[in-house]
């Protein structure tokens, strides 16, 4: 079964611009998970401002319509390849993921002080 574009797009637009989304960061991601730093000034950022564009003639994709900026780390979180975005501040479900090489993006090498911030339009999520 597969579904139908309509239904694609509908889904796509009722998840994020109906309900505040959860962003988060990770060493590695998958449909089904994504290995976020534990501590170390990690906490996945509330967000809620998004916009849906039409892509392709039957493609819509949602992106980040202000800057997501994350508190400086206070220690090593790993080399960050990943982004996710979840239903909850903790725990919850993964509703999707999306790897830097998707979004254009270089690994950050995550060290004591930095601050990762995606800028506007930097977070994008379609189905497909």
């Amino acid at each position: 079964m597969s579904f139908a574009t309509y239904t694609e797009n509908f889904l796509l637009n009722y998840l994020f611009t109906t309900k505040t989304i959860y962003v988060g960061y990770g060493t590695a991601g998958s449909e089904t998970a994504v290995t976020e730093p534990v501590g170390l000034g990690y906490t996945r950022k509330a967000y809620g401002a998004w916009t849906l564009t039409a892509v392709g003639v039957d493609l819509q994709e949602v992106s980040n319509d202000a800057a997501i900026t994350f508190d400086a780390s206070t220690g090593n979180q790993g080399t960050i390849t990943h982004v996710g975005f979840w239903d909850a501040l903790t725990g919850g479900n993964l509703i999707a993921s999306v790897s830097f090489a998707e979004l254009s993006l270089d690994n950050i090498s995550v060290i004591a002080g930095t601050q990762i911030q995606f800028i506007i339009g930097a977070c994008l999520c379609k189905l497909d």
